[in-house]
């Protein structure tokens, strides 16, 4: 999952903690975390407060980090098709010659 990197070295730089961190900025150390790893944006609000406390790497994930649902549920069905494949390759081979199995997640 793409992360904010400069915004987690920043942290680290100025700060002894997430939570210290947090408490500066005027939000969670969970918040902070989401923030990090791209699970939550940061509001325009909080955006404003990061610059005064002179944090001038980027606050959002760029756009061509992150895809669409439509690309993810094409993703996932080329996998499904590749799972197929293999499966049945697997299957077609003569007994004694398979390799390992498959690992449970994969069957």
């Amino acid at each position: 999952m793409p992360r904010l990197e400069e915004f987690e070295k920043w942290i680290d730089e100025n700060f002894d903690s997430q939570e210290e961190a947090a408490t500066v900025i005027g939000t969670t150390q969970t918040t902070i975390s989401k923030w990090i790893g791209g699970k939550n944006g940061i509001s325009k609000a909080f955006q404003k407060k990061l610059r005064k406390l002179k944090f001038f790497g980027p606050l959002e994930i760029p756009a061509e980090a992150t895809i669409s649902r439509q690309e993810f549920d094409e993703l996932c069905e080329a996998v499904e098709d590749a799972y197929a494949v293999i499966s049945a390759l697997l299957k077609s081979l003569p007994e004694g010659s398979r390799p390992m199995a498959l690992p449970k997640r994969f069957r």
